[in-house]
């Protein structure tokens, strides 16, 4: 087994934005925010039934496009928002060298130089795609998944 492992990452696009759905689904906090975007609707289109003698299927169509702007809003606006990450700072998502040690992960690219001990990390995710190092409830390092370091899912399986 080597002591030393290392991802050159190099996200595009449609990578980055698949990611950050992922994260942005898990997260609690937005997903609250969500849900109560999503209660509302239904709150709405109940009084509009019983307290108002409009047509049922004005009041259908009314509810459905209420529970589906929120949905769209979510996909769309992280979209934009992967897209402007993309275009003003993407040393943030390119050209990164991710390096795992028996210590540590150490990140570095332009502008960006960081290191974490494994006992900071919170826990390991792996998805098709990725591998999520989470360094508190809600925030992870994205890494390409080239393939599976045994040494450090044997360092995250103690935390």
């Amino acid at each position: 087994m080597q002591d030393t492992f290392i991802v050159n990452q190099n996200l595009n696009l449609i990578e980055y934005y698949r990611a950050e759905m992922y994260l942005g689904i898990r997260n609690k906090r937005l997903r609250k925010i969500y849900y109560f975007i999503l209660g509302m609707p239904l709150l709405l289109g109940l009084f509009s039934v019983f307290f108002t003698h409009e047509n049922w299927r004005h009041t259908v169509f009314d509810f459905f496009l209420l529970i589906m702007l929120p949905i769209l809003f979510f996909y769309v606006g992280t979209f934009i928002l992967s897209c402007l990450i993309m275009l003003i700072k993407p040393s943030l998502v390119r050209n990164i060298t991710y390096e795992f040690n028996h210590w540590g992960m150490v990140k570095k690219g332009t502008g960006i130089d960081y290191s974490n001990p494994w006992r900071s990390f919170t826990k390991l995710r792996e998805t098709k795609y990725f591998l999520l190092l989470y360094i508190s409830e809600n925030d992870a390092h994205i890494i390409q998944r080239v393939c599976r370091p045994e040494y450090m899912v044997k360092h995250l399986k103690s935390l």
